[in-house]
């Protein structure tokens, strides 16, 4: 019975978790150690995103669909880095933000080892070699690096490998599609927008190669290619539907200069001084100017992939030995390879896709690496298996084998931590900042905000770093004051957002500042009775019509209850309600914009189908092409 509970299948797949767990643990160890610390750069603006949801979701019992901490007010679901939607969510409840977060971060690692390990594994790799090929996608230090700089949303690239590997599946088992779709609507749901696009556009490049492979297949390869592509936007409709509109509304075209040189690549892929601080110590060398050879363009979070020497000459014997049997991922790879090279290419690529709606809103082509990174992790552990096959020439012994490949993999690993470990010693230095001091340096102290919840909003907030607030730039502040502002309840205006968003709110000490709200009109009160991030209701009394005016950028989602059947419209950018004379009378506004509401519906609907589907499997099942593995 043991031995029926305990198979060797069983048993060795949980001692790969385990493994994975405790390599994750150990490559993560410095942010754990200071585990009340805050963090630094754009950990400020990331933090702020989780814990406006958390604020929404325990202090007021609300669907966090609106954000009147920042900007003035915007939505929160529909911002395209929000990511409470994401299984993790639930530890920010738990354990609070800051705690939250990193053990968020932690298991994120674990999941995305488990993943491309998995997808190794697919490509007929061995144990071993999909082991390193695993470690060399995770731990290479583009994930320390983009997350000791505060971008959470890098978090959703762990499902990369997972999104990829059902994909493959689903050619030969339709049905697999489903559960490549979840795992992109889970990296969609993690504020992954760059990497959910750039997964499209590897597969619409993988699948055309595919086709090109095998001329006779290209119908039902373009089916799986669409019907993934449907099963994506159907899903994860509730956030997606929002966020279309929420881009139209806010269109943002970047034309950064962008992209590695062979230099800034070389440097990227195989020096050992990574830190967010390399790039200044590197600059003369490299140079801020453009050109293909030469030069290298913003910092190390968004260039560095360290993977070093060794696996990179795994990686040329993979290409050389297996390049043929799997030119379809090798031509991918080579493609997402121009791509990084952005405008400096000769003849760029990224440039050429650059024209095409929502990727015109991208910026950083480097951030392409992702798919070169993973394609080339493969032909690693694929060069590697080619090193063991080798051996198994020259030692009759496994147990001589085992050890010396062991031992390799066992060096290249240390490599990656030892490399990549030093680099979250920088992520969360700041200790918890003094609320009262951040509160009188925006002038708070003397202004209590008589209003229900006693939220009121300021111009913008001082930076901080490990010894508190700064009034200049300091090399590991953050960037910006909105968590701390958060915590007190109060708004920024002027606050730091990637979106173009018109700030129209007025801070409290600014002269046209009349409250939160207020009454525009010959003769009006409008009292605030309550308040919470998606309702607001007031008391008005008026012998004569006019405006009752709330201090947020105006949203067409606001929904209002009484004063007289009139809809919210925009006064100056703020929402205003045209109110005909009334003794007495409350406004209720809710935000339930209707894109939230047809996308909920939406991602409903097809979910149960994807569960009908599955249930019935058996019916549903079936073979579209014969495809080989490694292809």
């Amino acid at each position: 019975m043991i031995g029926g509970l305990f198979s060797h299948k069983k048993v060795s797949s949980i001692l790969i978790v385990v493994l994975f767990a405790g390599i994750a643990l150990v490559y993560i160890h410095p942010i754990l150690l200071n585990f009340n610390n805050w963090g630094i750069h754009d950990w400020d603006q990331h933090l702020f995103y989780h814990g406006v949801p958390v604020k929404t979701v325990l202090t007021y019992h609300q669907f966090p669909l609106w954000n009147p901490y920042t900007c003035g007010g915007m939505p929160m679901l529909a911002n395209p880095q929000s990511r409470f939607l994401s299984p993790g969510f639930i530890f920010l409840l738990i354990f609070g933000v800051i705690h939250g977060i990193k053990i968020d971060i932690y298991l994120h690692l674990v999941v995305g080892l488990l993943g491309s390990y998995g997808l190794a594994r697919s490509f007929r790799l061995d144990k071993i070699s999909s082991l390193l090929s695993s470690c060399i996608f995770i731990l290479n230090s583009m994930f320390a690096l983009s997350l000791t700089e505060g971008m959470t949303w890098f978090m959703s690239v762990v499902y990369l490998p997972w999104v990829f590997l059902f994909y493959r599946k689903a050619f030969n088992d339709l049905k697999q599609a489903i559960i490549s779709a979840v795992f992109a609507v889970l990296m969609f749901f993690e504020g992954g927008i760059y990497p959910l696009v750039i997964t499209f556009v590897f597969f619409f490049f993988y699948t055309f190669i595919t086709v090109i492979c095998r001329r006779e297949k290209v119908i039902v390869s373009l089916r799986l290619f669409f019907l993934l592509l449907l099963l994506v936007i159907s899903l994860g409709a509730v956030k997606i539907f929002p966020t279309i509109e929420f881009m139209m509304d806010h269109p943002r075209v970047m034309d950064d200069y962008s992209g590695y040189s062979l230099n800034s690549l070389r440097y990227s892929l195989m020096d050992r001084d990574q830190d967010l601080g390399s790039i200044p110590r590197i600059v003369q060398e490299l140079s801020r100017e453009g050109g293909f050879i030469t030069g290298i363009t913003y910092d190390m979070e968004e260039n560095g992939i360290y993977i070093g020497f060794i696996p990179l000459l795994l990686a040329l014997l993979g290409i050389i030995w297996f390049g043929g049997r799997n030119r379809v991922l090798l031509i991918s790879m080579l493609i997402f390879l121009w791509f990084m090279f952005g405008n400096r290419a000769p003849v760029s690529l990224w440039a050429l896709i650059h024209r095409f709606p929502i990727i015109s809103s991208m910026r950083v082509a480097q951030r392409f690496k992702i798919i070169f990174i993973l394609c080339l992790s493969i032909f690693a552990g694929l060069g590697f298996g080619v090193i063991i096959q080798v051996m198994r020439r020259i030692f009759r012994k496994a147990g001589v084998r085992k050890m010396i490949g062991g031992l390799v993999f066992l060096f290249i690993l240390a490599d990656l931590i030892i490399v990549g470990q030093p680099i979250w010693n920088d992520a969360f230095r700041i200790p918890p900042l003094n609320l009262y001091s951040w509160k009188q340096s925006v002038g708070l102290l003397n202004h209590l905000p008589a209003v229900p919840g006693d939220f009121i909003q300021i111009q913008e907030g001082p930076s901080y770093d490990e010894n508190g607030i700064v009034k200049h730039k300091e090399r590991f502040d953050a960037n910006g004051s909105l968590y701390p502002a958060l915590l007190m309840n109060v708004g920024t205006v002027q606050a730091y957002e990637s979106a173009e968003v018109d700030r129209k709110a007025l801070p409290f000490d600014s002269p046209n500042y009349q409250g939160e709200v207020f009454w525009r009109g010959r003769e009006g009160i409008a009292n605030l009775i309550e308040w919470s991030p998606n309702k607001i209701t007031v008391g008005v009394e008026s012998k004569e019509p006019g405006y009752l005016i709330i201090n947020q950028n105006y949203d067409p989602g606001w929904k209002v209850t009484g004063g007289g059947g009139n809809e919210a419209e925009s006064v100056e950018g703020l929402i205003g309600i045209k109110v005909a004379p009334v003794r007495r009378e409350r406004i209720k506004l809710t935000y339930l914009p209707a894109s939230f509401v047809v996308g909920l519906i939406v991602s409903i609907l097809s979910f149960a189908t994807c569960v009908i589907i599955f249930i019935r499997s058996g019916k549903f099942r079936g073979r579209i092409c014969d495809y080989k593995n490694g292809q």
